[in-house]
């Protein structure tokens, strides 16, 4: 799947929690604009390869060990080809995908809020 604006916000829209749906064994995910997220375990799971398949085309910056990167700057294509979205939030949708299968995860301490908030909150690979 192609990292696009339009794929992430397909993935996950498709896996949000319905107000329906029982919440009870549900860990609420919290990204850097978004909070207390809610995912379907079985649909996160039917998505679990294309989520991979997004994130793998952040590039190798997001790699742990080279000290994770900021979420603003995972608008930009691991290739060098510009940009994927122009919005941060839309990249939060991605990392909270990527917290709901263990690829992603956050490297800043949270408590530094305002710092966070304005896209310099560090994520990685897990």
């Amino acid at each position: 799947m192609e990292l696009t604006e339009k794929s992430v916000l397909s993935v996950y829209a498709h896996c949000l929690l319905h107000h329906e749906e029982p919440t009870k064994c549900i860990t609420p995910i919290d990204g850097v604009y978004h909070r207390g997220i809610l995912l379907h375990p079985g649909r996160l799971e039917t998505h679990r390869e294309a989520i991979a398949e997004l994130i793998a085309q952040l590039g190798p910056s997001f790699d742990e060990n080279h000290g994770g990167q900021y979420l603003m700057d995972a608008r930009k294509r691991g290739d060098g080809t510009g940009n994927w979205t122009e919005h941060d939030t839309t990249v939060d949708m991605l990392f909270i995908l990527g917290q709901g299968i263990n690829l992603l995860k956050h490297v800043t301490d949270k408590g530094t809020a305002p710092l966070v908030r304005s896209g310099a909150a560090l994520i990685s690979r897990v």
